[in-house]
């Protein structure tokens, strides 16, 4: 049985923030080999703000560690589906496209393209009108979109949560 919660064993001591505490997704399928997580770091931090990554141009001068290389998911995929569960919020979910076409040939793409591609489905979120009016049950105040804004969000990782699925790991810096 899958967690409530996502939990971070390996979480670095130093961590700026307070992750948001999503639900782990539970997916329908029998059987779910978890691809490794894939985590963001940016000028030497973890973390790539969600406000930069949404932008244009940002895979160009991501400022990431590792932006260029390819991130372990499924080569044979040409989405995934990215999972939100944001508490007190009705689950969220929407297809990214985890390859691209180079001079005829289909690769993965990179961990700059894919954190951009996250951003903006944390945006869309974000920006739903389903979303932006809704008030949370008092259990779930201080997580209202009203007050957590996006400018202060940070893509600390993605965990392949099922076949096809990826939840990202969610840093708000106060």
């Amino acid at each position: 049985m899958a967690p409530e919660c996502h939990n971070f064993v390996n979480t670095p001591g130093d961590l700026e923030g307070v992750i948001v505490p999503q639900k782990v997704y539970q997916g329908t399928a029998s059987i779910h080999n978890p691809r490794p997580d894939i985590r963001f770091f940016a000028h030497g931090e973890v973390g790539v703000s969600l406000e930069l990554a949404a932008r244009a141009g940002f895979c160009s001068n991501s400022g990431m560690d590792d932006g260029e290389t390819r991130p372990p998911i499924d080569a044979n995929a040409i989405k995934t589906t990215i999972r939100i569960e944001w508490p007190g919020y009705r689950s969220f979910s929407t297809s990214i496209a985890i390859q691209v076409n180079l001079q005829g040939e289909s690769q993965i793409v990179t961990k700059a393209k894919l954190a951009q591609a996250v951003a903006r489905a944390v945006k869309k979120f974000f920006e739903s009108p389903e979303h932006t009016r809704f008030i949370p049950p008092e259990d779930f105040k201080q997580w209202s979109l009203s007050k957590v804004k996006f400018d202060k969000l940070f893509l600390y990782e993605l965990r392949h949560v099922s076949p096809g699925s990826y939840q990202p790991v969610l840093l708000w810096r106060l």
